[in-house]
């Protein structure tokens, strides 16, 4: 066996690991597919891959989870579109305004089926961060057209 190949086994090996260790769902929404590890403190940051360093992540989750460490990581843990949120928000234009509009509309109603117990926490963070996402998509689609 080459080094690398060494190397990737060790590599796979912790990953399923962590991923075991977490349940085999994302930390943030629970969701059981498109599975990432990732560094709580990013490694170009100084992290390691400590198992206390890693955490699983489903693959929108991991998009917009801080690399920066364990404090931002739980800070954002315990509210998903907190980092979305901040990241619309960073632009001042008039589609941008619209998008945050619609974004806030959609967590209200989220947070008010949330409260009547029609959704779980989980669920409704899961919906959060997927209403983001297709806002993004959208709004990008739209300005394509608008700039034709």
């Amino acid at each position: 066996m080459s080094q690398r190949e060494e190397i990737r086994n060790k590599s796979d090996a912790k990953r399923s690991k962590i991923v075991e260790r977490d349940g085999n769902k994302c930390v943030i929404c629970g969701l059981e597919a498109q599975l990432e590890v990732h560094h709580k403190l990013a490694i170009h940051n100084g992290g390691g891959a400590e198992e206390e360093n890693l955490v699983t992540l489903c693959k929108p989750c991991h998009k917009h989870a801080p690399e920066t460490g364990i404090d931002d990581f739980e800070e954002y843990r315990k509210s998903p579109g907190l980092s979305i949120w901040h990241r619309i928000n960073a632009r001042s234009d008039l589609n941008t305004q619209m998008k945050l509009g619609f974004y806030q509309y959609t967590a209200e109603k989220l947070d008010d089926w949330h409260q009547s117990g029609y959704i779980s926490e989980q669920n409704k963070n899961r919906l959060l961060i997927r209403e983001a996402e297709l806002l993004d998509r959208e709004f990008k689609s739209y300005l394509e057209v608008d700039n034709d």
